[in-house]
């Protein structure tokens, strides 16, 4: 991973906004959306176990086809008044070209 800093960026970020998200809900909410968020976060953590055991261009695919299949079932969330809902499925679609486009971003870092 050390040699993918873009990639482990992006795992690092969309991680530290799930973890913030899920506090966020059970704070305002309470224990009535964990339901729905630790699926979701267990079969993201599970991607991304598979993406450090073996960084392959079929995991990472996986693990970005994951963020943007998200991305585009939230647009049109109904219920989504706060701006960070709003925002969510964008950061999900853009976490996802990231992912899918990182060896090329790092390949132009390196020059």
């Amino acid at each position: 991973m050390k040699q993918r800093p873009v990639l482990f960026a992006a795992i690092f970020l969309t991680l530290a906004v799930e973890l913030v998200l899920i506090v966020g809900a059970l704070v305002q909410v309470g224990g009535e959306r964990l339901a729905y968020q630790l699926p979701r976060l267990g079969l993201q953590l599970i991607l991304i176990a598979f993406v450090v055991q073996k960084d392959t261009s079929r995991r990472v695919f996986w693990l970005a086809a994951y963020h943007i299949v998200l991305g585009i079932l939230t647009f049109n969330a109904g219920n989504a008044s706060h701006w960070l809902a709003q925002a969510l499925p964008y950061f999900h679609l853009v976490m996802g070209l990231l992912m899918y486009v990182h060896r090329e971003l790092e390949a132009r870092l390196k020059k």
